[in-house]
């Protein structure tokens, strides 16, 4: 099973290395636990309308990979639908989102099922760019709801933080990380 989530990994960061963004971040619980997180997302639009994605995620308990298609039928707004693997017995992964872009706001909301009621993932944000600092909220399912802080230093490199609360898991964390964008 892990050689082909590897493989798949590798065929679906290959199959997007047009815009690609590398992230890692680390997640501090209350409770003294250190949990790192590597993932990877890239896309490329084929016209103004179409376009293909892939994500890749690793953790120390699970990993997973996905890939789908992109459609835009507005320049400020994406939608996306893609299908993978996940490192577990189900083995299958499906993925949504939208993202819409305007003016200094963006909205994401993105969701993967997997096998099983409690197989589910989301992730939901509104932020405002206000010259080199995001400011923003967060719900965001096995890491944190709260508040979102991000410094861009670059165009392409980000640092970030997210004090919140994690209700699936009931702890209060704060989680850390960087943006590396290529």
């Amino acid at each position: 099973m892990k050689k082909k989530l590897v493989l798949f990994s590798i065929l679906v960061v290959v199959s997007t290395a047009v815009s690609a963004q590398f992230s890692s971040y680390v997640k501090i619980g209350l409770d003294k636990s250190i949990i790192p997180d590597i993932n990877y997302f890239g896309q490329k639009m084929i016209n103004d309308q179409w376009g293909m994605f892939g994500f890749a995620l690793v953790e120390p308990k699970m990993a997973k990979a996905y890939g789908g298609v992109i459609y835009s039928p507005a320049k400020w707004i994406k939608l996306r639908v893609g299908l993978g693997l996940e490192q577990s017995p189900s083995l299958y992964r499906l993925a949504a989102g939208v993202l819409i872009n305007f003016n200094n706001f963006t909205f994401s909301l993105a969701g993967e099922k997997g096998k099983g009621d409690d197989n589910y993932w989301y992730k939901t944000f509104v932020k405002y760019n206000l010259r080199s600092w995001d400011l923003g909220i967060i719900s965001w399912r096995y890491n944190a709801t709260g508040l979102f802080l991000g410094y861009n230093f670059t165009p392409w490199l980000s640092l970030w933080t997210v004090p919140g609360y994690d209700f699936k898991l009931d702890i209060h964390r704060i989680i850390v990380g960087v943006d590396v964008k290529i």
